[in-house]
């Protein structure tokens, strides 16, 4: 017999089993064929048992998840990055604790003597990826649903959620409709099964599946309708966030990186010819950079060991003032997660000190950026007409950040005087100051010759030799000119928003071209600035050689000194050109030496990449003088050229070209901010901190009194008009409440007169202090007589010993001397528009012997509709409320045809009119709702909405706090239910709130103390005058207890009002939650204070909508009599 297998003996069992089983199944009763049905039923039944028997082994939910627990969890997930904010019960320190025990081993690679580009890449890789992991674990305990400026998107997800699910259970519908005229049977069958189950579930509601399907698109109807308004309100909230985070007027445009209708290859082609490296147009032995080349080698050392140790201050700097959530780069970082993690912050600060001190080098995986193309203007189907601006990883803009302050440190004395920008202590005010100065001069009678020229793409064409040439020669240490070349090999990007380019299957995109940047600088990168910057420096060497004017000279003809860079003499007062990056303007005696320092312009830019622009550079000469190459190829000025954001002629600043481009902006940044959704205190901050610093900047200035109360009358009447137009304030607001500070019941508006004359002075200030004007007193000597005619004005002594400004006797120091004289100016401006505001008056004139505050007009939080009414109301001037017009109008509310007849001020409607006790008790709700989340907060418990705060809060064992309960003490007192009671284990806190009138708040707050302190016996309605103490609700309570009892009498005008007493009280009262003096003035009495405020606007909303409503049916009853 043959051997068999263990194969074969296998096979053979399985048989035989098989064989056997057979017989067995035969022997039993066969199974019956069960329906479909009951197939479906019996997996539904084995999977509900799997179900349960798996959920005794369920994983937690996050929330019960340790931090460890919540690491492994998002380990697994592929999610996006949601923003979010450290919150006091994240536990961070366990959270770093654990993300440091994981980048221990690849921060110890950062301390290796040498490091290769390959081990780098591969430690930031798995270092990013468990820091995104860390950041998802932070955001797991902050379950608000925010955007990346921080607005709150939970609203918008979750009905766009419901309207998705409701779409398609209308297409379920419609798919099953079609289904129920199959011919197959079972599809019939299964469709009609369906519509009757959904009839089924609808039942009591809708009786046929039409119904149901109009109910459903009424549903969808009413979701997308809900939908649009969030989206609305969420863009009207972020611009809200943004603009509080960073005012400004970009702020108040949506600057989200839109698609751009360009296909991407397109854009991808333009971007590669662009940053293409292209051949110079010098020879190299016409150089003029070999010529400075050769001058700097014998002016310039360079110590190797000059080279500043790692400064962990300037990192410091360079992380705290980096925005948390700006845009990541391809590593998909976040700046937040190095500022809240510590482990996090040191791995990037070792990474940092690594690549510093050259033990590692920078990556293209560091260094690639992500470009977004913005709109410029022309044609938007022109790649041209974009500016791409990169998004870099946020370790290599850290860097970056460092690399520039040390670099910066290194060459700041080798930057020329004529370079404005970038340099410290240098600002565009020092460039039009000289630029007037060598305007006025003449040379022979004759006006001096200038040219203004304009690079074409600059910052794109800088050629990367040369400028490393130029940085060798500055000075600048060897190893940051290493970590450079590395950098500039490295710098490379992709296009993010353009028309995507599909494969020839049209299903799968083409993947995104890399560009590498083989000439001009990085835009997106800290240092590309400086190192422009740095590129024309040989350029201004070369210019100086050229004649140059004597602006220390006073006289107005030009003492005109012709001097080599390497003669020993001090040129701090000679120009012949000014720089501001790559604008540059060119100064000379004559048409001749004009167009030879246009030749050195041309020929150096062609040297090192760029080229002059034609088209956009002009020149001025005088009459008589013949311009030759390259001049002649620029159109000679006629009108006005604008330089540094002025338009300016051959002589000075045209002030009708000025004035005309500065209404046009004025306008059109007033419709900005006005139709913008940011509050009226938001408003004002824009037009004080954005719009006003424009009109200062073109007329700041001007000398002429006659020129200056043009502009300001023009202007200020122009702002004035607007907040008229858009509803910020009625026509007839006294111009004083506009202009006085917010302290004071004003709008906090800068008025344009005044802020002129203060930046006059303020600019002599600067010009007095200036390194770069030291030597000009004799220059200066007229205008110190004007600024001295400008500071009489305000009642200020401004006089000028040893060459400083003495004001009313004090010399300091610049920054001193400014903030003083805003001080003053500020003090006596306001003093004037008190007195004009009081003149007749009778609500400032009680104010200000009152001595009232408004907190919430600090930040002025509210909308312009309502602070139209508010402001109105509170100065007497409402047209439905008593008006001037109509003295003897009659309240028109009613109880049971019982009219009022009372006048109907505000007085009467907002504090005492029985007719409108329920809304005085909404608004007293309201009020005390917000005073309860505000402290149920400081005692860190869950806020409660406004339906259900009236109760008791168990706090802890010894802690409670109740809310408007009745009968605390058992006692049968007529007063006994206070509206706050707060008691601890050795204390007890009594508040009672009430909104009166302004005029009345020492009487309310009498009466308060009457009722709960003295006696408690008595029906009192008003304060009275030698009381008789007895029984109280407070003495009870502290007998009961055995406890000291505190009460506070919370008391404001319907606006907010209160006066010294009434803050002390609120002060004291929340002093009692430990909430500091900061929080109590800030953010907690201005939010109860603006609630007040906003309930009385709507009682007095409600009290004009019924008012206008009798008005109209009166009207029509005359009408219907007349007929």
């Amino acid at each position: 017999m043959k051997n068999t297998t263990p194969e074969d003996q296998i096979k053979r069992s399985r048989m035989e089993s098989m064989n056997k089983n057979g017989e067995v199944i035969s022997d039993v009763k066969k199974k019956p064929i069960l329906s479909y049905a009951e197939v479906a039923k019996k997996r539904e039944n084995i999977k509900h048992r799997d179900s349960k028997e798996d959920s005794q082994e369920m994983r937690k939910s996050i929330k019960e998840m340790n931090p460890k627990e919540r690491y492994d969890y998002f380990s697994k997930d592929r999610g996006k990055i949601f923003r979010f904010d450290v919150k006091p019960w994240m536990p961070t320190f366990e959270i770093d604790l654990l993300i440091e025990k994981k980048l221990r081993p690849l921060t110890q690679v950062w301390s290796k003597t040498k490091i290769t580009d390959i081990e780098s890449k591969k430690t930031w890789r798995q270092a990013s990826k468990i820091m995104i992991i860390a950041t998802k674990v932070l955001k797991s305990y902050d379950t608000r649903k925010v955007d990346y400026d921080g607005t709150s998107v939970e609203d918008v997800i979750k009905v766009s959620a419901a309207l998705r699910r409701t779409e398609r259970f209308d297409q379920r519908i419609q798919k099953m409709l079609e289904q129920t005229k199959s011919p197959q049977k079972n599809i019939k069958n299964h469709a009609q099964a369906y519509l009757r189950k959904v009839e089924k579930k609808f039942k009591g509601k809708v009786k046929t599946i039409e119904q149901v399907r109009f109910f459903t698109k009424s549903k969808i109807s009413t979701l997308k309708k809900r939908v649009a308004y969030l989206n609305e309100k969420k863009r009207r909230d972020r611009i809200r966030m943004r603009f509080r985070s960073k005012p400004s007027l970009k702020s108040l445009v949506d600057t989200t990186p839109l698609d751009i209708e360009i296909d991407k290859s397109e854009i991808e082609k333009y971007l590669i010819d662009l940053f293409s490296k292209k051949d110079c147009e010098v020879p190299e032995p016409e150089s003029l950079l070999n010529k400075w080349v050769e001058y700097s080698k014998n002016t310039t050392s360079i110590d190797e060991d000059s080279k500043p140790n790692f400064n962990e201050e300037i990192f410091n700097e360079c992380l705290k003032w980096s925005r948390s959530w700006k845009a990541p780069g391809t590593n998909k970082l976040y700046m937040k997660i190095f500022k809240v993690l510590n482990s996090c912050k040191i791995f990037l600060m070792e990474w940092i000190k690594a690549v510093y001190e050259r033990r590692c080098n920078l990556t293209d995986e560091d260094t690639r950026g992500r470009a977004f193309g913005i709109f410029k203007k022309g044609n938007i189907d022109d790649p041209k007409n974009y500016r791409f601006i990169n998004v870099t990883n946020s370790h290599y803009k850290i860097f970056m950040k460092y690399l520039n302050s040390v670099i910066v440190d290194q060459i700041e004395h080798r930057i020329p005087k004529e370079q404005i920008a970038n340099k410290k202590g240098r600002s565009c005010l020092d460039g039009i100051i000289i630029n007037r100065l060598i305007q006025k001069k003449t040379v022979h009678g004759q006006q001096i010759a200038q040219t203004w020229l304009d690079m074409q793409k600059a910052y794109d064409s800088l050629d990367h030799k040369k400028l490393l040439i130029v940085l060798e020669n500055l000075g600048i240490h060897r190893d940051f000119i290493e970590i450079i070349k590395k950098a500039m090999r490295c710098w490379k990007f992709t296009v993010i928003n353009g028309k995507e380019t599909y494969m020839n299957n049209e299903k799968k995109k083409k993947k995104p071209t890399v560009i590498h940047v083989n000439r001009g600088i990085y835009q997106g990168d800290s240092l590309s600035p400086t190192l422009f910057v740095c590129s024309l420096i040989p350029l201004s060497w070369m210019l100086n050689q050229q004649p140059r004017i004597n602006l220390e000279d006073p006289n107005t003809e030009a003492n005109v000194v012709t001097t080599m860079n390497d003669d020993e003499v001090e040129d701090e007062g000679l120009y012949n050109h000014l720089l501001f990056m790559d604008d540059i303007k060119l100064f000379s005696i004559n048409a001749k030496c004009l167009n030879e320092m246009t030749k050195i312009c041309e020929k150096y830019g062609l040297e090192i990449g760029l080229k002059i622009n034609p088209l956009k550079s002009s020149y001025s000469i005088n009459q008589g003088e013949q311009a030759e190459e390259p001049l002649i190829n620029f159109e000679e000025l006629s009108t006005v050229y604008k330089y540094l954001g002025i338009y300016e002629n051959h002589k000075t600043a045209d002030e009708k070209a000025n004035l005309q481009d500065l209404y046009k902006v004025v306008d059109e940044k007033l419709k900005l901010i006005l139709e913008s959704p940011i509050t009226v205190g938001n408003m004002i901050d824009a037009i004080n901190t954005c719009l006003m610093p424009k009109i200062l900047y073109v007329f700041s200035h001007e000398r002429s009194e006659l020129i200056k109360r043009k502009i300001y009358l023009d202007m200020d009447l122009r702002i004035r008009k607007a907040l008229n137009t858009y509803g910020v304030k009625f026509q007839n607001l006294s111009n004083a409440r506009i202009y006085l500070p917010r302290s004071r019941f004003g709008l906090g508006l800068k008025s344009t007169e005044t802020e002129i004359d203060k930046i006059q002075l303020k600019n002599f200030i600067h010009i007095k202090y200036s390194e770069v004007f030291r030597k000009m007193n004799e220059t200066f000597k007229m205008m110190e007589n004007d600024i001295i005619i400008i500071a009489s004005k305000y009642n200020i002594n401004m006089s000028f010993e040893e060459g400083l400004p003495c004001i009313n006797g004090t010399i300091g120091s610049e920054k001193e001397a400014k903030k003083k004289i805003s001080e003053l100016v500020d003090n006596f401006a306001y003093k004037r528009w008190a007195e004009h505001y009081t003149r007749k008056k009778e609500f400032p004139k009680f104010v200000i012997n009152n001595k009232l505050i408004c907190p919430w007009l600090r930040t002025l939080n509210i909308e312009p509709r309502k602070f139209k009414t508010i402001t109105m109301t509170q100065d007497d001037m409402h047209p439905m409320l008593n008006p001037i017009f109509d003295k003897e109008s009659k309240c028109v509310l009613e109880t049971n045809s019982v009219k009022c007849n009372h006048y109907d001020n505000i007085r009467h409607v907002g504090s005492y009119c029985e007719h409108s006790v329920s809304w005085r008790r909404r608004r007293h709700d309201n009020v005390l709702h917000t005073i309860t989340n505000v402290l149920l907060r400081k005692l860190k418990q869950k806020m409660v909405d406004l339906n259900n705060y009236k109760k008791c809060y168990k706090i802890d064992d010894n802690t409670e706090l109740r809310i408007d309960q009745l009968n605390y003490t058992s006692e049968s007192l007529v007063h006994n239910k206070p509206d706050i009671i707060y008691e601890t284990k050795d204390k007890i806190i009594i508040g009672e709130l009430a909104i009166s009138h302004y005029r009345n708040l020492e009487e309310s707050a009498k009466l308060k103390i009457q009722r709960y302190t003295v006696n408690g016996t008595l029906q009192l309605n008003a304060p009275v005058e030698n009381l008789e103490y007895s029984t109280n609700f407070t003495a009870v309570l502290a007998k009961q207890k055995g406890k000291p009892v505190s009460f506070y009498p919370l008391i404001c005008g319907p606006f907010g009002e209160l006066d010294g007493p009434r803050l002390d009280h609120w002060v004291a009262f929340l002093d009692e939650f430990n909430i500091s003096e900061k929080e109590t003035i800030k953010p907690v009495i201005e939010r109860i204070t603006r609630k007040a405020a906003i309930e009385t606007e709507y009682i007095l909303f409600q009290y004009i909508k019924l008012k206008e409503k009798k008005l109209k049916e009166n009207n029509d009853e005359q009408n219907d009599m007349e007929l």
